[in-house]
């Protein structure tokens, strides 16, 4: 009988009794038979509920020839229908092709799979593999491999594949090392194992840069934690340089904070604004902790003492949300995001999801100015939003229908809102004059934009000395004289 007459038997349902008979006499000559198409068809029989499910799950654990087991297990390793995984286990034969690994693994029998590079490659990466017998499986031909250069290659990149518990334990516990001394660097970062780290001797950082450079956005989240928490200076610039770019100021700070690094945040902080800055002072006032270099030591003293004098500044906490309702501030500022979705974010339809991604970019430094005046005008008041908070010069935008709040209240000026740190030479002078035109003024609103000017002043006397300008000024007896900018601090000219 062929397999298309004995399929119409096991799925005929009518004359009753009859068709019971049929089907039980296909069923019997369907488990006898060795081509795949049988397997295939019982199969889809189980799949379907047929009425002897059952007797069908049995005639398949049953098997003993390689064509129907391999046909088997090509359809549970795209299905993995669970009962079919048990009939294969209890058939005990494993896949005589590509699906080799897999079988073993399922059948518990890692031990008969090859120690080489090609097979170890495709057991690892079944390690985040959905069946649980195969995930335990792996681990056991993981930790059986050699301990050589082959063998923990690939134990390694399996590890910055998944970042596996299981795995990282087992490497630890082996004292596994890969030839490839970036990703040793960049494990024993992430592990925590500060002093492995040293005894590499990555005095540049640049090992550590290599090995970074390699880690996906969830690995590099796990090792920004563990940095910023090292308490290791030498470790935080090396991580701060592997950033480059896409550094976020506020993790660096706070690594640099527990490291004791007090040059190193000055440094850090030159993309900080004026009310940023402020915390920074707020915290050098309450501590004895303080820059080692000259100039960085000026900042602090000069912006602290301008700080202790504008005194704290109240903002008048906004009220409170229906229950069910976010701040979209609160929200885009808790979402972990990463470059990937950033970049994602900014060219996504919805125009909340641009303006979270643009804030988000914005609050890391990373926010281009071409982003900031496309958002300006766009059509959605989301995007508009976020620019005129990032950059005041488009508060007073020409026919803007949405009524938007005053920045500070219209006491601060927009140019000390969106000053930085480090500044221009063009912030510079603006900062400059705000300093003089409060100048011998009592009012509260002079006293405290002339502090904030002095505080920034601090800063940008540090980040912009040295910085050489043209002139037009023809009084020099040399017409092609240089002026030193104003943000010099004479005590740093040393001749």
């Amino acid at each position: 009988m062929t397999l298309s007459e004995l399929k119409a038997k096991l799925l005929a349902e009518k004359p009753w009794p009859l068709y019971m008979l049929a089907q039980s006499a296909a069923l019997k000559e369907l488990a006898a038979s060795t081509d795949p198409e049988s397997a295939t068809l019982l199969v889809d029989a189980v799949e379907d509920g047929h009425r002897l499910a059952s007797q069908i799950k049995r005639a398949l654990a049953a098997v003993t020839d390689a064509p129907r087991a391999d046909r088997m297990w090509e359809i549970w390793q795209k299905d993995r229908q669970p009962w079919l995984g048990k009939a294969l286990k209890s058939a005990g034969l494993a896949h005589s092709g590509p699906f080799a690994v897999l079988a073993l693994l399922k059948l518990g029998r890692a031990g008969e799979i090859a120690s080489d590079r090609r097979a170890a490659s495709t057991a690892l990466s079944l390690l985040t593999d959905q069946d649980a017998d195969v995930r335990a499986a792996v681990l056991a031909y993981a930790g059986a491999l050699p301990n050589v250069a082959w063998a923990n290659d690939e134990l390694f990149d399996a590890w910055i594949r998944t970042q596996s518990p299981e795995l990282e334990r087992a490497i630890r516990g082996q004292k596994r090392s890969p030839s490839s001394v970036p990703k040793e660097a960049l494990f024993l970062v992430a592990v925590g194992d500060m002093a492995g780290y040293h005894a590499i001797q990555d005095e540049t950082g640049q090992i550590f840069r290599e090995g970074f450079s390699l880690a996906s956005d969830e690995l590099r989240q796990r090792v920004t934690g563990v940095v910023t928490n090292s308490g290791d200076r030498r470790l935080i610039d090396a991580f701060t340089r592997a950033l480059g770019g896409n550094r976020d100021t506020g993790t660096e700070i706070e690594a640099r904070k527990t490291a004791g690094d007090e040059d190193g945040i000055v440094e850090a902080a030159r993309g900080y604004g004026v009310f940023e800055v402020m915390d920074l002072c707020e915290r050098w006032a309450g501590v004895d902790l303080r820059p080692a270099d000259k100039s960085r030591l000026r900042v602090v003293e000069r912006s602290v003492a301008a700080w202790r004098e504008i005194g704290k500044i109240s903002f008048e906490a906004p009220a409170k949300l229906p229950n069910g309702l976010v701040d979209f501030f609160d929200w885009w500022e808790g979402q972990k995001l990463g470059e990937k979705e950033l970049a994602e974010g900014l060219a996504a339809p919805d125009p909340l999801v641009r303006a979270g991604s643009a804030w988000v970019s914005h609050r890391k430094a990373k926010m281009p100015p071409a982003q900031v005046e496309k958002m300006a005008t766009s059509e959605d008041w989301p995007e508009r939003l976020v620019a005129r908070l990032v950059d005041a010069k488009y508060a007073a935008a020409p026919n803007e229908h949405v009524q938007w709040t005053s920045l500070a209240g219209g006491v601060i000026s927009g140019a000390l809102i969106n000053a930085t740190a480090a500044g221009t030479p063009a912030e510079h002078e603006a900062l400059l004059q705000i300093h003089a035109s409060c100048k011998g003024k009592t009012d509260r609103a002079s006293q405290v934009n002339r502090g904030l000017a002095e505080i920034l002043l601090a800063f940008q006397s540090h980040f912009q000395r040295g910085v050489i300008v043209a002139t037009a000024d023809d009084s020099a007896q040399d017409r092609t004289a240089v002026q030193v900018s104003e943000a010099v601090d004479p005590a740093d000219l040393e001749f």
